[in-house]
């Protein structure tokens, strides 16, 4: 039997299969959608009920899946490295950095509008380094003593931030690495969300 459900905003699910009336339950549901992890919550899903008697369910409305996607690539040998938690609101993101060059003197973790493909830095003097993240909202230093640092990023629990997206990027002050003796990392977009 085929059928479909929606959530309603209020958490609901809205059911309805074609040729089926009165109260049932559902003892098993498939859920067929591109990408359903990253659906809101609002939106409407698709849903194939397999040799069930029944339609009527209770179900918790799961809301916006928190994501932490690689940009691109980072420049130097070997390559700066930046990975990132999912950023889920009303927690802490830990931001990981890796393959600090030995020669590095500083270093910052920018976070800020995301840059795709990103910005080709080759004209500043920085060759295969390019700009994943505009450096608008935070700069978050980190010791460049060892070859990984990691960081803390605060996500507020605002659910008026559900689906938002920003990128993080770290840059390293690295004398002799290129003409301008600065390195980046990739970029990582963090897609804010409740789960």
């Amino acid at each position: 039997m085929d059928g479909s459900a929606s959530y309603a905003p209020t958490g609901e699910v809205v059911v309805a299969v074609a040729g089926v009336s009165g109260q049932m339950t559902v003892d098993f549901v498939e859920v067929i959608a591109e990408d359903p992890a990253r659906l809101p919550a609002q939106a409407a899903v698709e849903y194939q009920f397999r040799d069930l008697p029944a339609i009527v369910f209770t179900s918790q409305v799961a809301g916006w899946f928190a994501r932490a996607d690689a940009l691109g690539n980072g420049c130097g040998v070997p390559p700066l490295s930046q990975s990132a938690t999912r950023p889920v609101l009303g927690t802490n993101v830990t931001l990981a950095i890796t393959n600090i060059a030995s020669a590095s003197v500083a270093g910052v973790d920018f976070v800020g509008g995301v840059q795709v493909p990103g910005i080709d830095l080759g004209f500043l003097g920085m060759p295969t380094c390019r700009l994943f993240a505009n450096p608008q909202y935070v700069s978050l230093p980190f010791a460049t003593g060892s070859s990984s640092a990691q960081l803390l990023l605060s996500i507020p629990a605002g659910p008026e931030l559900i689906g938002a997206a920003v990128a993080v990027q770290a840059l390293t002050v690295t004398p002799g690495a290129n003409a301008r003796g600065l390195l980046t990392s990739n970029g990582v977009r963090l897609v804010l969300g409740d789960n």
